[in-house]
């Protein structure tokens, strides 16, 4: 190894750079200075530690280093050098420096293991500041391919708020990204046999494995090329094991960001198991300063709050594992009987505590945050806000504002004066307006009493504020008013037990609803007033697209975060929820409105749909083990997932549904790890975007709707059920989450041609499937109007402010019909989970 210093401890300043400029050149062949000799080992260690090269010194040499670090030739093929460390702390580096050092971070990205930075004067003052943010940015994207970096030092810079930020960013978005790796030894367990389930999550992503290794690859001082296949299974600032901000000037929503970041961090023993060995690394004395090996004490302007915050995220997410709970109890010792110890109970029960604690300081800190530093100490909540004020003045349409209090109560009073001379209490107003789902609804087209609710509206223009709100304003002088108003008391009691019936009914209540009844429900949606246009009769889609070209937020703002700020942008009920805390400090209204549209993080929100819900309610049976494929970051799902759960985790794999390579690769990757058998697949992947009329649809969006959802379980299908479905000693069951729009006898005017034409033709392949294998279950589910992010993408286009159902009672309704379906029943048909009747095609 060519370990290159300055000797002398007189060699200061930009001298010390040209000392090693020197010593360079007699590496380079090309050079007048080369010698062959040096040319032994390419291994290159660049220690320049407190000399006080200032950027001069570091412009002297790199431009040389880069040089010979690119240089290639018929007698060297390999190249003549390869960088492993470079220490340049205590060097009075500035921002300056930057830009060269990620150029030669990113020739150096299979071969550099250790990074010092520490000590320097990378000072990061705000986004005012836009060349400091520039440059730092540019920096950090360059360690997007570094495979085989285990340590980082950036401690003891002033990166401050601004800077923590845009590295929680980059960090976020780099992801790790998994390429298919050479199998490891299966171990050998003689255990009882375990049920083996598949959840095919959403599309969108390349897909690729992810595996824990059992144990830590051991290497030489070089590796060949094939090494890298293994080395480069974590890539980029997320798979670095040890990363120190010590004495970077963190505030409050520093530690904001940093906690989320921990969340959906691996560990440094986990990480260590995709990188070569070598010598050790020297870290910091004192191991209680890292959170998951990130090194973020001593950072003297924390404050306690903040203190307390890390300490409970350190004590909820300790480990990331596929198996182990936090407190290091591997859940597959449970007892033959599948019942949990009372040890594991107690675990269970204190990890959910620290859980509400860990959410009660986690929006303390937000509103800290924003008190003391504002929107403008994060980029994404400053941009947020922007994007929703201008989204607000373009979709919120005034002709659908909800009806005012006023307005209500006016048509209340105009039945009852005329029964009030007789002390009768007036009867309900009729209403023809009906919410389409499974919810039993009433026949006597009377509105409940529980309506009446509305009328209790923060309203401060309406003539009863001051009777629904004495503590605001003073009672009113108008004692007319006092002999219309209903029994509070017994508005409130109606509601709730209406609220309560209706929400959350069991499979066997809603079965009884016949099917001429949901028909009827799903006539008064067609005969709705569909909101599929928003201004100028554009579509929400084209709007979005306008609206992020009209300024970089891009840069800022995740694609999900967009998402979820246009709905609420065009959402009353949003507006309504912010006059709710009017009046409250200013950063209290602020953090209500970034925690209802989840933007206070660079971390996903959106791990909510029927694949994180159908993964969780497998994963809590024993004696099953669980494959998981997702569009996004499996680290970013295994922190959505519990840390804890009575079946096995197999693994979570990265996959493209609309992607044939990656369906092979999913197969090649399941071969590789020794997989015996799947029984069940569900092939939950879907798109439903852009939810419009068909004369407005987009052709290649609805090029991707098809590959989506009717290609993607064929691919699944052809690539599993010769090694792993035919396997299975029980009938397989291969099940498509579809969709009662996918109906054609069905089918209506709603705007959703291109998507519901997609899902019939995933049915056709359904039936096809049931028609051609003698032993498969394959059966086409619609799991109701859920919550989840396609159900309110259609509930954005008709006007409607939420799908009726929660995730829970869909996946319950949907694992249920799997578990009971049978070949001669309801295999080859289009079920509805909720009421487990077979819908029409």
């Amino acid at each position: 190894m060519g370990r290159i210093h300055v000797l002398g401890k007189s060699v200061l300043g930009p001298r010390a750079g040209l000392a090693i400029k020197n010593t360079l050149n007699t590496r380079h062949p090309i050079s007048n200075t080369f010698k062959s000799t040096k040319l032994r080992d390419p291994v290159l260690e660049i220690d320049l530690a407190n000399r006080r090269l200032t950027d001069e010194g570091l412009f002297a040499f790199i431009a040389d280093l880069k040089d010979l670090l690119r240089y290639k030739s018929e007698q060297y093929p390999q190249g003549v050098a390869k960088l492993q460390e470079l220490h340049l702390q205590g060097n009075e580096l500035t921002v300056r420096s930057l830009r060269e050092l990620g150029h030669l971070i990113q020739l150096s990205a299979r071969d550099l293991r250790e990074l010092n930075l520490s000590n320097n004067k990378i000072f990061i003052k705000d986004y005012n500041s836009r060349l400091e943010v520039q440059e730092w940015e540019l920096f950090l994207r360059s360690f997007s391919q570094c495979c085989v970096l285990k340590k980082v030092d950036f401690g003891d810079n002033s990166l401050g708020d601004t800077g923590i930020d845009i590295f929680a960013r980059v960090y976020t978005q780099s992801e790790l990204d998994f390429v298919n790796t050479s199998s490891s030894e299966e171990d050998e367990h003689n255990e009882a046999p375990m049920s083996s389930t598949s959840v095919s999550g959403s599309s969108d992503s390349r897909g690729t494995s992810h595996r824990r290794r059992q144990s830590q690859p051991k290497v030489t001082k070089t590796y060949p090329d094939a090494d890298i296949n293994h080395y480069a299974c974590t890539r980029g600032l997320q798979s670095v094991p040890y990363i120190i901000l010590a004495n970077v000037d963190m505030n409050d929503a520093s530690v904001v960001h940093l906690s989320e970041m921990i969340k959906i961090r691996r560990t440094p023993e986990q990480l260590l198991d995709y990188l070569p060995g070598g010598k050790s690394l020297s870290l910091p004395d004192n191991p209680n300063y890292a959170t998951k090996g990130i090194y973020w004490q001593p950072n003297s302007e924390l404050g306690g709050l903040s203190l307390r915050l890390m300490e409970t995220v350190a004590a909820v997410y300790a480990e990331n594992t596929l198996h182990e709970d936090f407190g290091g109890t591997n859940l597959e010792d449970d007892d033959d009987d599948g019942e949990l110890s009372h040890g594991q109970v107690e675990r269970r029960q204190k990890r959910k505590k620290l859980e509400g604690e860990l959410h009660r300081l986690e929006s303390q800190q937000r509103i800290q945050a924003l008190l003391s530093g504002g929107v403008s100490d994060s980029a994404l909540w400053k941009h947020s806000l922007e994007l929703l004020t201008v989204s607000r003045a373009i979709l919120l349409d005034g002709k659908r504002r909800p009806p005012s209090a006023e307005k209500e109560l006016s048509t209340v009073k105009k039945n009852v004066r005329p029964q009030l001379a007789n002390n009768e209490i007036a009867p309900q107003a009729p209403t023809t307006a009906r919410k389409f789902g499974y919810q039993p609804t009433d026949r006597s087209g009377v509105t409940p009493t529980g309506v009446l609710i509305s009328s209790m509206r923060f309203d401060p223009e309406s003539s009863t504020f001051d009777f629904m709100f004495p503590s605001m304003h003073a009672p009113s002088p108008n004692p007319a008013q006092t002999p219309t108003m209903l029994d509070v008391g017994a508005v409130l009691s109606a509601y709730d037990d209406r609220n309560k019936s209706s929400t959350g009914p069991s499979r066997q209540s809603k079965g009884k609803q016949s099917s001429a009844a949901f028909h009827r429900e799903w006539k008064a949606l067609t005969d709705k007033q569909y909101r599929f246009e928003y201004r100028f009769g554009l579509p929400l889609h084209i709007w979005g697209r306008i609206i992020m070209l009209s300024r970089n937020w891009s840069r800022f703002v995740p694609p999900a975060h967009q998402q979820r700020i246009f709905n609420y942008a065009a959402d009353w009920d949003g507006l309504a929820s912010e006059l709710a805390v009017d009046g409250a400090p200013q950063n209290q209204q602020i953090w209500r409105i970034l925690d209802n549209m989840k933007c206070f993080s660079y971390v996903s929100a959106d791990q909510k749909g029927l694949g994180l819900g159908l993964a969780n309610l497998y994963l809590q049976q024993p004696n099953t083990k669980v494959i998981l494929t997702t569009r996004t970051s499996p680290s970013e799902l295994r922190s959505a997932l519990p840390s804890s759960f009575a079946g096995t985790l197999q693994g979570i794999y990265k996959l493209e549904s609309s992607s044939t390579e990656d369906a092979i690769a999913l197969r090649e990757s399941l071969l590789a790890e020794k997989l015996a058998k799947i029984d069940i697949v569900i092939a939950n992947a879907g798109y439903g975007d852009p939810f419009t009329s068909l004369l407005d649809a987009p052709i290649d969006a609805m090029d991707k709707l098809y590959q989506v959802n009717a290609l993607g379980p064929v691919r699944l299908y052809q690539q599993l059920w010769p090694d792993f479905l035919s396997k299975s000693d029980q009938p397989p069951k291969f099940a498509v989450i579809s969709s009662i729009l996918s109906s054609i006898q069905l089918t209506n005017s709603t705007p959703c041609g291109a998507y519901a034409a997609s899902k019939a033709a995933a049915n056709l392949f359904i039936r096809k499937m049931h028609l051609e294998n003698e032993r498969l279950v394959a059966l086409t589910l619609s799991p109701g109007w859920v919550q989840t992010a396609n159900g309110q993408s259609f509930a954005d286009a008709v006007g409607t402010a939420r799908p009726p159902l929660t995730i829970d009672e869909s996946v319950n309704a949907i694992v249920k019909t799997i578990a009971e379906a049978e070949k001669n029943t309801t295999s080859g048909k289009l079920i509805e989970v909720m009421t487990g009747e077979e819908l029409p095609w």
